[in-house]
């Protein structure tokens, strides 16, 4: 079973990003929203509470022992930072390992009062707790601040995701779920936000050999991603590493449970948002899931098909300057299939594609195609100035004898958009606007497909 070895290679990196990476998101959400003045003693929200420096001593304000611990990192690094300290790993884990023992005396300091803590205090002691990596610890406080009902929608919120986090590292699974469906039931919350709560939650299933329930969370936690562009904070490159994740795991959930096609649908559903968003990566992650199931020849048939019906209209690209065109958008290219390729003066298997890519435009210009190359400047084609660095990729282009239009960014605005970590990238796009295939790579296999995918879309 090829897919499973191919999953299976990189499951431990995906339980480790799922369980560290996102509670280390979980808790920057948690010191920022300490850090906001939302968290003042009493539910305050008047002024910010300031960030305390390391020679302040905090006493036993609840929410000072907790400012002081959750910012006890950033203080670190920037005093590295400000005396030149060398970066290393180590340093950072032993600095985060200092910050959890500081959260924690913090929290024993603060369960030591002879007088029963109550409100905001259980609060922060269940935050204190759950950053030292007292998971066990940290679920009593928690439920019962959550059961006094005493706060402002963020604190009662932010207690529900601590208590879901905490539930789930201790394998306290019907807190957890509880926990969580009193975080989806409230305002304020993100689609961002429940997705590493599921993430959490799947994550300890799995590792508890929980399948089953590992599996619908983990289906849940997939659709989440897919929705988590609703937030304006998430961008569409953050989005697709959410789907690129979620949908691995869940796929290696599926392949644990012996239900290879769910994983396989799992793989081409990558596939299509992957058109959809569009996203370079997503899309070549989710054909080497499919290739290694024997199904490499998927998207030169079915999926170019199938794509018609789940494209979205590709994003416009911002261009400072054409070469050898007038300016244009790509809405005024409707009507024409267009191949764009993002590449660079600087990458060598760029310049291998652009004798094909040549080829391409001289055999198929007069049947509706519009090849299009691609980059910006950023300072590695030799010239002081951006105008410079103009001047030098029209030379290339002249040197080369490259018939087709470039367009010249200023920035990777548009690597951005269109989810380009590779060069070079090329998005076939339909008559009607709508990105339809996506190929990473210079290879002979590469340029075949995309011949073959060109000849489909011109024919529609």
């Amino acid at each position: 079973m090829k897919l499973a070895r191919c999953v299976m290679r990189k499951f431990n990196f995906l339980i480790s990003a799922l369980l560290f990476g996102v509670l280390a998101f979980s808790t920057s959400l948690i010191v920022a929203h300490a850090q906001s003045g939302a968290v003042r003693k009493g539910g305050g929200t008047s002024n910010p509470t300031p960030v305390l420096s390391p020679s302040t001593t905090p006493g036993d304000n609840a929410a000072a022992l907790y400012e002081d611990a959750a910012g006890y990192a950033d203080r670190k690094f920037a005093e590295f930072e400000r005396d030149r300290v060398p970066f290393s790993q180590r340093l950072a884990d032993e600095t985060r390992q200092q910050q959890r023992e500081l959260a924690a005396r913090h929290a024993a300091q603060l369960a030591a009062r002879p007088q029963p803590l109550a409100g905001t205090d259980l609060y922060y002691l269940g935050l204190l707790q759950h950053l030292a990596g007292q998971a066990s610890q940290a679920v009593a406080p928690l439920r019962r601040f959550l059961g006094e009902g005493a706060g402002t929608p963020e604190f009662l919120q932010t207690a529900r995701r601590t208590l879901t986090l905490s539930a789930a590292a201790a394998q306290r699974f019907d807190e957890a779920e509880a926990a969580l469906r009193d975080y989806a039931g409230h305002d304020p919350k993100k689609h961002a936000e429940m997705f590493q709560l599921r993430s959490v939650v799947a994550a300890a299933y799995f590792k508890a050999g929980k399948l089953e329930q590992a599996a619908a969370h983990a289906r849940e936690t997939f659709q989440s991603a897919q929705f988590a562009a609703e937030d304006q904070a998430s961008s569409s490159e953050k989005r697709a590493q959410m789907i690129a994740v979620s949908g691995a795991f869940l796929a290696e959930v599926y392949l644990k449970l012996k239900r290879e096609p769910d994983a396989v649908r799992t793989a081409e559903e990558m596939l299509r948002l992957g058109l959809s968003l569009p996203s370079a990566q997503l899309h070549t992650q989710a054909l080497a899931l499919l290739a290694e199931n024997g199904r490499g020849d998927y998207p030169f048939g079915r999926a170019v098909d199938e794509s018609a019906a789940h494209a979205e209209t590709a994003p416009e690209i911002e261009v400072a300057q054409w070469i050898d065109q007038r300016p244009v958008r790509l809405s005024d290219l409707r009507g024409r299939v267009v191949l764009l390729d993002f590449w660079a003066t600087w990458c060598g298997p760029c310049r291998v594609t652009m004798p094909r890519l040549k080829t391409l435009h001289e055999q198929y210009r007069n049947r509706g195609l519009t090849v299009v190359g691609l980059t910006h400047l950023d300072g590695r084609t030799g010239g002081a100035t951006p105008a410079e660095d103009l001047a030098i990729l029209k030379d290339f282009k002249r040197r080369l004898r490259l018939p087709y239009a470039f367009a010249i960014a200023t920035d990777a605005a548009n690597d951005r958009r269109y989810g380009v970590r590779h060069i070079p990238t090329a998005f076939l796009i339909d008559r009607r606007g709508r990105v339809r295939y996506i190929t990473v790579g210079a290879g002979d296999d590469t340029h075949a497909a995309l011949t073959k995918v060109i000849e489909r879309l011109l024919a529609e």
